[in-house]
């Protein structure tokens, strides 16, 4: 494989290029969300949502989103238009957006094979970094519209362990003039999968206006959804972002779960916690109840698997050298998950709130 820097014109005066190459191997099928967008609309289609190139089933769309933590507001993208640019170069853009004017938040990608960069791109105005080949440019709307954020949307084709990888990066990174980049991830409609990625100027000496951000392992259902969102840093004036994501399937998502729940005496085997189970899974909703006591430790065996009727050989044990485990709980946050926990009746221990043993939200333990 070639990687070619070829002269933009006639010239070379001004044809200093910086490049940077990686190559990876997979392990398995991965699903490109810009491969898939740019065959896609190539092939003379317009519509959302549109295949991946594996196929299997995987689909991809497009949309705007009220912001990266509500996920549950996406809305695909209903308006398409193909639009040019003039000078310096002349270029073509897929352009989707919520009507055929353009309106912002929008995302388009050229139609070109090659990079192009110049301070005439519509959606890049004054841009300083080049626009690749297959790669997105997400402009999100100014910060506080009902829909504010770009959204490429993955829909997974089946149920499984999933890796989810994206970049973000400026391309209209000048000091002045930009307000950066933020990205991130939003899993199955409610919760981010990892934290929220910031490009903030003026970027530390060294730095590079690009970020990638890879989620962790997700058990998701076929059908279930990934967001890689660009929210608004200030404004709006100068967030042309390029994006770029993929996802690839880990395993069949067919291991065994079981969650356990600390919980005050007298809830039964089974925890009355109604939270999500697993992340991805929203039918799984059983816990098991691990209930400390009076003395200096508590089991909870054979524990049920997450669908509620199984059970597995497993059995969690909470003990202590000395003194009681007892478990307790508060109305902090208002959730029986996170406002449980166990603290201890020995004189030698001391406890403060913040070192509360609790679960994560929406976690299980495998």
């Amino acid at each position: 494989m070639d990687i070619v820097v070829s002269p933009r014109s006639a010239s070379n005066s001004n044809d200093e290029t910086a490049l940077s190459v990686i190559f990876r191997r997979e392990d398995g099928d991965v699903f490109d969300a810009n491969k898939s967008f740019y065959a896609h609309h190539e092939a003379g289609n317009t519509s959302v949502p549109f295949n991946d190139v594996l196929g299997g089933g995987a689909q991809w769309s497009v949309g705007s989103m009220t912001g990266s933590w509500l996920p549950d507001s996406f809305a695909q993208f209903a308006g398409f238009l193909t639009r040019s640019d003039d000078v310096p170069a002349q270029l073509f853009w897929w352009e989707h957006a919520s009507d055929n004017s353009g309106t912002l938040p929008r995302i388009a990608m050229t139609t070109n094979a090659v990079a192009s960069v110049g301070k005439d791109i519509y959606l890049t105005p004054y841009a300083r970094l080049a626009i690749t080949p297959n790669e997105f440019c997400a402009h999100p709307a100014s910060p506080g519209q009902a829909t504010s954020c770009t959204a490429v949307r993955a829909i997974v084709p089946s149920n499984g362990i999933y890796r989810v990888r994206g970049r973000a990066r400026d391309l209209d990174n000048r000091d002045q003039y930009t307000d950066g980049v933020r990205f991130t991830f939003a899993v199955d409609g409610h919760i981010p999968a990892t934290r929220l990625i910031s490009i903030d100027y003026p970027l530390p000496s060294g730095s590079s206006p690009e970020a990638s951000l890879e989620g962790n392992r997700l058990w998701l259902k076929a059908g279930e959804v990934v967001d890689a969102v660009v929210d608004p840093e200030g404004g709006n004036a100068s967030d042309s972002t390029g994006l770029g994501l993929c996802y690839e399937c880990e395993g069949d998502g067919t291991a065994s779960v079981v969650n356990v729940d600390f919980t005050d005496t007298g809830s039964g085997s089974l925890s009355a916690n109604t939270t999500r189970a697993r992340e991805g899974y929203s039918d799984w909703l059983t816990w098991n109840a691990l209930q400390p006591g009076s003395s200096s430790s508590a089991t909870v065996e054979d524990c049920y698997e997450t669908d509620g009727t199984t059970r597995r050989n497993v059995s969690v044990t909470l003990a202590r050298t000395s003194g009681a485990a007892i478990a307790a709980g508060s109305a902090a946050t208002g959730t029986a998950l996170l406002d449980s926990f166990v603290t201890s009746s020995g004189a030698d221990d001391t406890y403060a709130p913040a070192s509360y043993f609790r679960h994560p939200p929406q976690t299980g333990f495998a």
